[in-house]
């Protein structure tokens, strides 16, 4: 596994493997490049397939600042320009996304052709203002009581944590997966992924998204127990250019619950952004205009 030494001296191990346009892999919290293994083993013979373990995860180095969104973003950046992507297609899986869209904010934005979000909305604690945060109510009490469990008992807080990536009412046909999760994330630093989760529940990135000029799509899980499906609704609205896709029998991780049907996904969105023809697909789709 390639490594790159980053310009403050820490270390970003990445996955690239295969060729053809730069599809770059973005993971979420707590998980690692290995979460990617379908898309690794489907899509190398059509993509140049590329997916770090962000820092603070797997085999990259710790997080030690306290604007982690935008040290991962800075990161991912260093890492397109070291190996000199362009027409990048980015995919941000939950936390992934946040990065995505914070890498549209910096120097490698005229490399990306287009942005794949995974199941993720740009603020994920709910106030008045904003009823499309995490599903379970969470809020800046609740946010704190978390950081709380997470010093106390990082195994505890995790293996809680993991059953809700799947679809609802699929934990137990999916065990093995979740198995296979939570001993991803039962190996991470709990500092690290403390000072993420603190920059992650600081981010508001409403404003952001609304001026994205960036051909998007919005997958989201219909059986998803973080978001409801109005978040990706008022995503589709909200996104010039963005088209949404649901995936009936998944949850929050599409990429591994139907990974087949989220493959044909991608390639079909790569076909869209060189003006091919659309593949017909079985999932539901709205689109929104540039």
């Amino acid at each position: 596994m390639p490594t790159l030494k980053l310009t403050d001296g820490a270390a970003l191990h990445f996955r690239d493997e295969g060729a053809g346009q730069p599809l770059v892999l973005l993971h979420g919290w707590g998980m690692r490049s290995e979460v990617f293994d379908p898309q690794f083993a489907a899509l190398t013979t059509r993509f140049r397939v590329i997916a770090p373990d962000l820092r603070g995860h797997g085999a990259s180095s710790p997080v030690n600042g306290s604007d982690g969104m935008t040290i991962l973003a800075h990161d991912v950046a260093e890492l397109i320009h070291d190996l000199d992507l362009t027409q990048v297609i980015l995919v941000g899986w939950s936390m992934g996304a946040i990065v995505a869209w914070k890498l549209m904010q910096g120097s490698a934005s005229d490399r990306i052709a287009g942005i794949v979000i995974v199941d993720m909305v740009p603020r994920i604690l709910s106030d008045a203002s904003w009823p499309f945060g995490l599903r379970d109510g969470e809020d800046a009490t609740a946010f704190d009581s978390d950081v709380a469990r997470m010093r106390k008992d990082w195994r505890a807080y995790s293996d809680e944590f993991v059953p809700r990536n799947v679809a609802r009412g699929r934990e137990d046909a999916r065990g093995a997966l979740l198995e296979k999760l939570a001993d991803l994330v039962r190996l991470n630093d709990p500092e690290s992924m403390i000072r993420l989760w603190q920059s992650l529940a600081s981010q508001d990135l409403r404003e952001d998204v609304a001026e994205s000029r960036v051909p998007s799509v919005i997958i989201y899980g219909e059986r998803g127990q973080l978001y409801s499906p109005a978040a990706f609704a008022w995503l589709n609205e909200t996104i010039p250019n963005s088209r949404r896709v649901s995936f009936s029998d998944s949850g929050h991780a599409p990429h591994l619950e139907e990974s087949e049907l989220f493959n044909a996904t991608l390639v079909d969105f790569a076909d869209r952004l060189r003006g091919e023809p659309a593949k017909t697909q079985e999932t539901c789709e709205t689109e929104r205009p540039t």
